[in-house]
C-alpha cells in the first residue's frame, strides 16, 4: 500500500527507534544531518525524517514511521514555522519546533 501512497519518494529517510527525530523539508537537510552526527557523539541517538512531498502530507504514513521515537523535533528555515502546524494537524502529535530566518545559513553549533 505505501507504494500506492508514493511513500518511497514522500519519505527519504525511514525512522527506527531513537531517542530524538529531526523531521524537516526543504534546505534544513543538511543542518539536520549535521546535528544528528553531534548528538550520537553525544551519546543521543538520533536521525532524520526528511519529507519531500508537503501536499499531500500522509499522516497516518508519518505516524508509523515516528513509532519507535522517543522525542521529535521540527527543524524549519523560515521565520513563521509553516510546517510544524500542517504536521500537528496531520498527524495529531505534538512536537518541539525550531525554526531560523536570518541571512546567514542555519549550523547546527
Amino acid at each position: 500500500m505505501s507504494e500506492g501512497l508514493g511513500l518511497s519518494t514522500m519519505m527519504e529517510t525511514p525512522v527506527v527507534v531513537t531517542d530524538v527525530t529531526l523531521i524537516g523539508w526543504g534546505s534544513t537537510k543538511g543542518v539536520i544531518e549535521e546535528a544528528c552526527e553531534i548528538l550520537t557523539e553525544q551519546g543521543i541517538s538520533a536521525n532524520q525524517l526528511q519529507i519531500r512531498w508537503l501536499v499531500p502530507l500522509h499522516g497516518d504514513a508519518i505516524q508509523d514511521i515516528l513509532k519507535g521515537t522517543r522525542q521529535t523535533i521540527i527543524v524549519e528555515n523560515n521565520y513563521s514555522g509553516q510546517f510544524c502546524p500542517l504536521y500537528r494537524t496531520t498527524t495529531l502529535r505534538d512536537t518541539a519546533n525550531s525554526t531560523a530566518f536570518i541571512d546567514l545559513p542555519v549550523l547546527p553549533t
